[in-house]
């Protein structure tokens, strides 16, 4: 575990108290200061006097840091078990990521730090080119991974921005996880202030936590964790309600407190309708249940009975987001008594009627936000906090009333106006007014338009073939002829996708691409267009059963050429013909995804033709 230190040129002290709220983690991580000083800075006249003890403090602790690498490489044997990643076995890129409030002391104390640290030759990450928004982006939290030390600046207006606090839970993560030095600095700030939220600190912590704290104290009297029976909890509402969003902030918040977690994604992806195969897709599910739960990446199961002879005497914390069917529920949690007590069980659904058959009667509907509400996700992802920027009040509230109820719909289009200028915005709502009907696709459409060519097509190859899929995985795939990694910053930006790190994606735990579902359908449905559209020559991807079945069994010249497929084989197997002037033209196939729980012998002579008629193919699936 890592050391925290905060440091004092007075004789303040912070206390080492967590504040007990179940309400919202960022207020744990807010009060932790398990330091004996502090820094505190109450006027200019401190800052060189503070800016100094930093500095050598910072100094002191990149040189024990340097002695244990040494001490470590020198001890290291071969006989030795391989162990987690720790603060002196990594590869660091910084020596020091500052965090803090920019219009606070960008220009004042920071600038002091900053100016010491490059004389004395010691490497901090500046941030002056990363665009803010609601949340950090890949970029910011690989910075903070890679950092030896992190120094938190704790100012008055520092909890203000949902950013920063993002930074320090990262910043927490770290210290846990990878053994990162955090220094913690009080900017005319009382240390208690920080402890228990109050003061101009706490206004601004409460204002930013307000929006989901909501949800979670709706949940808390569902969730009941001071009980010990094991409780199924339902999360109901329309798509793009914010299901899932609460579902992972509630995972985050108290998940540590069970023996064993997990967050399961894409269960209809595993579990199609209808289903011809129920008992395969059920233990596929089961099993990939358990090897999230055990973190064990290699477990084969052989019948459904394994849960619960694996699960029974555990205390567990499971998320099932976004289930579909009954069977998908008989497949994971088909009884309370499969897990141990004090478990909780928490399924996403849009359909009521799923968790009324299967007996769960506590169920939270989340209902559409408010007028004021509304306006603050769209302000959020719009400016980066929770009111317009001067001057821009009334088009704000003029484009909120366009956008709809749904928050995915309000997250979009305001990540879409991100950054522009007054004029550029009057410019638009012509155009939104004409486009924008409150319908969700009519605001995604607007958003994928707003988007570069090669930034559409990633869009596309997400929606299409790479869903949940690792980004390590799709940058190997697609990094010959598309910038990614930029392509993924630009996506993330416009909460297009967002990117989902440490999840269990390709039996082991990595970054994973996460694409809401409407999202996807959009893309889906975008890529279906482009291919009935006769004359359409380009490269395309290529979903849907009806229109690959009329591809693949076509005799006649086409002129068309595809790149990639999507094909959900189920029940469909043996009604699939697949003609040699079909594969005459499948000669640029790179990319191929077959969904189908056991391929007929049939169905996998099919795509040895396939592979063979295909010498580009670098995906199979």
């Amino acid at each position: 575990m890592g050391s925290a230190m905060s440091l004092s040129c007075s004789k303040r002290k912070a206390t080492s108290q967590d504040v007990d709220s179940e309400s919202c983690k960022r207020r744990k991580i807010c009060s932790t200061n398990d330091a004996e000083n502090c820094i505190f800075i109450p006027d200019e006249s401190s800052w060189s006097l503070c800016a100094n003890r930093v500095i050598s403090v910072a100094a002191v602790a990149l040189t024990k840091f340097r002695f244990q690498q040494d001490n470590q490489e020198s001890n290291s044997s071969s006989l030795s078990l391989p162990s987690p990643a720790t603060s002196v076995s990594r590869n660091w890129k910084h020596d020091v990521f500052p965090s803090f409030h920019g219009a606070d002391v960008r220009r004042t104390f920071l600038s002091h730090i900053l100016e010491s640290f490059r004389r004395k030759g010691i490497d901090t990450f500046i941030d002056n080119n990363i665009e803010r928004s609601k949340s950090i982006g890949p970029e910011l939290k690989e910075a903070i991974k890679g950092s030896k030390i992190a120094i938190v600046l704790l100012s008055r207006k520092y909890a203000s921005s949902s950013w920063c606090l993002d930074e320090l839970a990262e910043i927490m993560k770290c210290r846990e996880v990878l053994g990162q030095i955090v220094m913690t600095i009080f900017y005319e700030v009382e240390p208690t202030d920080i402890k228990k939220q109050t003061g101009e600190f706490g206004k601004a912590f409460t204002k930013t936590c307000r929006g989901m704290r909501a949800h979670m104290d709706r949940m808390e009297h569902l969730l009941r964790l001071d009980l010990d029976e094991v409780r199924m909890i339902g999360i109901w509402g329309p798509p793009g309600i914010g299901k899932t969003t609460i579902a992972r902030f509630l995972f985050n918040q108290v998940s540590d407190r069970f023996q064993l977690s997990a967050i399961m994604v894409n269960i209809k992806g595993c579990y199609p309708r209808p289903c011809f195969d129920e008992y395969s897709a059920q233990l596929q599910l089961q099993n990939q249940m358990l090897s999230q739960m055990i973190n064990h990446k290699d477990i084969m199961i052989s019948h459904l009975g394994v849960a619960q002879e694996r699960l029974r005497d555990k205390k567990v914390f499971l998320v099932l987001d976004e289930v579909d069917q009954l069977g998908q529920l008989d497949a994971l949690a088909k009884e309370t008594r499969w897990f141990g007590p004090g478990s909780r069980i928490i399924i996403t659904t849009e359909d009521l009627g799923v968790l009324k058959a299967h007996g769960i009667n506590h169920v939270y509907k989340v209902g559409y936000p408010s007028n004021d509400e509304a306006f603050q996700i769209f302000c959020m992802n719009a400016f980066g906090q929770k009111q317009p920027h001067e001057g821009f009040d009334e088009i704000a509230w003029e484009v909120t009333c366009l956008a709809g109820e749904l928050p995915l719909g309000l997250k979009v289009l305001g990540s879409a106006l991100r950054g522009m200028s007054k004029p550029e915005w009057e410019r638009t709502l012509p155009r939104l007014k004409t486009s924008l009907d409150g319908n969700i696709g009519s605001i995604i459409q607007f958003s994928y338009d707003g988007l570069c060519d090669e930034d559409k097509y990633l869009f596309l190859y997400i929606a299409c073939l790479f869903n949940h899929e690792s980004t390590t995985k799709v940058k190997e795939l697609l990094g010959k002829f598309l910038d990614v990694r930029q392509g993924l910053h630009v996506l993330a930006q416009k909460s297009l996708i967002s990117i989902d790190e440490n999840s269990f994606c390709e039996r082991e735990y990595r970054e994973r691409i996460q694409m809401h579902t409407l999202l996807e359908q959009f893309g889906r449905e975008t890529s279906r267009k482009q291919f009935v559209r006769h004359g359409y020559t380009k490269h395309q991807l290529l979903v849907g059963e009806r229109d690959i079945c009329e591809v693949l069994s076509d005799d006649t010249i086409d002129s068309r050429r595809f790149i990639g497929i999507t094909f959900d084989l189920f029940g469909t197997q043996d009604y699939l013909n697949i003609s040699e002037k079909a594969l005459e033209r499948m000669n640029d196939f790179q990319f191929v995804r077959i969904n189908a729980l056991i391929p007929t012998e049939r169905l996998q002579l099919a795509l040895q033709d396939l592979i063979c008629h295909s010498p580009k193919i670098r995906s199979l699936k």
